[in-house]
């Protein structure tokens, strides 16, 4: 009875191990989702967001009039470290789907702004 017991219970752990997984595989799944080129903007607030994405670069990062430097992406994602004192817009982000991106953004190396932004058109218009 007692061996019945613990095959059923490691049976349980197994799934239960499996399901998490699976799930996390999933997240993996998403973020590897292939960023399709071309101009993406989002709205936080009354600030816009908006940006390039083309040859495997996000480009032209900017929150309403400022501006980040370009940043290389790798898995479907990029980040771009702060530098303090720089006048320019760290960011970092990541495709949730093909057309959405999820990240942030900060001044200089302050906290940071959680933005969404969508993809609004092909970069060769």
């Amino acid at each position: 009875m007692k061996r019945i017991l613990a095959a059923i219970v490691a049976v349980l752990v197994i799934g239960a191990v499996g399901s998490v997984a699976t799930s996390a595989g999933a997240s993996s799944a998403e973020r590897s989702s292939v960023a399709v080129e071309g101009h993406y903007s989002g709205h936080v607030g009354h600030n816009h967001i908006r940006f390039d994405y083309t040859h495997g670069r996000v480009k032209n990062f900017r929150v309403n009039h400022s501006s980040g430097v370009g940043a290389p992406v790798h898995n479907a994602a990029w980040s771009m470290p702060c530098i303090p004192d720089s006048p320019f817009l760290s960011s970092h982000g990541h495709w949730v789907t093909s057309h959405k991106v999820k990240g942030g953004y900060q001044f200089g190396c302050g906290s940071s702004t959680h933005f969404e932004a969508h993809w609004i058109s092909d970069s060769h218009m």
